[in-house]
């Protein structure tokens, strides 16, 4: 009778772990909302020079899946017939010229002016020599941190580079909990992200669609 009880309670601590790494997966994703807006820019898309902005946000978001992020968007991508240059934050001249390392009471949410126009003004130059068509800003817009994860929206932003009007823009919206696995996975969560991204773009018609 006693091995039974036991048999039934490793049961139900298994049913257990695998209601939790269910819970897990699919609390961890990625959704983009446009709104129905349809790109209305006048010149094609065919070379982007992308402003990234997410590494100010790297303990949050997580080192490697950046990093996974800067590798696979240029692939995705130029797969569609775009090709990319891209300027991390981190990387820019400007970026010793401010200080971004005040914090508020909650050390979660911070309140400090990003130079996202004085990098782009600074980056004009070599802007046209890659001969970019179009720049498109990332930049994390909201980030929230707990004991159990983070929950980020990133604003994306096209502009075309002759006009400097905005041709389109999104937003996205990712969770990633990290109860037991920390910055788990991160190629996966970056196909996702990218993926993600790139379907947008086709619904979109910022590209097309002859890969859907």
């Amino acid at each position: 009778m006693q091995s039974i009880f036991k048999n039934n309670e490793f049961a139900n601590v298994q049913r257990l772990f695998v209601i939790a790494i269910a819970f897990l997966v699919s609390a961890c994703g990625t959704t983009f909302n446009s709104r129905g807006q349809v790109y209305d820019g006048q010149n094609q898309v065919t070379a982007v020079y992308v402003y990234s902005f997410l590494d100010l946000r790297e303990g949050a978001l997580g080192g490697q899946f950046l990093a996974e992020v800067r590798r696979q968007l240029p692939d995705a991508l130029l797969k569609e017939g775009i090709r990319t240059k891209q300027l991390w934050f981190n990387d820019s001249p400007l970026r010793t010229q401010f200080s971004l390392e005040d914090k508020g009471p909650n050390q979660a949410n911070t309140s400090t002016r990003v130079p996202v126009d004085e990098v782009v003004m600074a980056t004009r130059e070599d802007e046209r020599s890659f001969g970019a068509t179009h720049r498109l800003i990332v930049f994390p817009a909201s980030v929230m941190m707990s004991n159990t994860g983070s929950n980020f929206d990133i604003r994306w932003t096209l502009i075309d580079s002759q006009t400097d009007k905005i041709s389109w823009s999104t937003a996205s919206f990712s969770s990633h909990a990290k109860w037991f696995l920390g910055d788990e996975n991160p190629t996966g969560r970056a196909t996702e992200f990218v993926n993600g991204l790139v379907a947008e773009l086709r619904k979109a018609r910022v590209i097309s669609n002859r890969g859907a």
